[in-house]
């Protein structure tokens, strides 16, 4: 967030894992010439999931572990949940993604100079989640007397963990190319 340099108490905690650290990547492609006129492809990539963060409010005088019903202005900007530190990166991880895309490629040899191309992207259709809604807490959780609210009031408990993107279903392409 642009906001994060303009006050120290934002940058606390972190440090921790960015959200494109996936521990394993492994990456396959190739093709294969099943004549001079057709190839077939494929490419496959699997990764390890990548990690998110709980975000919540920081209560600017908690006493006697109550909350005082004052926090910071800046709301859900901390690395903090029920206002316990929870370091950048360290809250959990997605699952495991991977994706299958084939390729094949036609060219006529009745007519030089045209490549007819068919992709077909994710042929699985695998639609595991790759991003959520990382707020946890915001400070219309609390009321005035430093309670905890549930119900209706606790906005960000009901989307916490929510999927926020899937990875891109199937899709196809068909190309027409003619070089002359």
């Amino acid at each position: 967030m642009t906001q994060d340099f303009d006050y120290a108490d934002l940058n606390v905690d972190t440090y921790g894992f960015l959200p494109n650290d996936r521990r394993h990547t492994v990456k396959l492609f190739g093709s294969y010439d099943i004549s001079e006129q057709l190839s077939v492809g494929a490419n496959a990539l699997f990764q390890t999931g990548r990690p998110y963060n709980c975000l919540g409010v920081k209560d600017l005088t908690r006493a006697n572990g109550t909350h005082s019903g004052s926090t910071h202005p800046y709301g859900t900007s901390f690395f903090r949940c029920d206002d316990v530190a929870i370091p950048r990166g360290t809250a959990g991880r997605l699952p495991f993604t991977s994706t299958l895309d084939l390729n094949m490629v036609y060219r006529p040899a009745f007519i030089k100079g045209l490549t007819a191309k068919l992709d077909v992207f994710n042929v699985f259709n695998s639609q595991k989640t790759t991003a959520v809604m990382e707020g946890y807490e915001s400070a219309a959780n609390y009321n005035t007397s430093g309670q905890f609210l549930t119900g209706a009031a606790n906005i960000n408990l009901d989307t916490y963990l929510l999927p926020r993107a899937l990875q891109a279903p199937r899709a196809y392409r068909l190309m027409l190319q003619y070089n002359f």
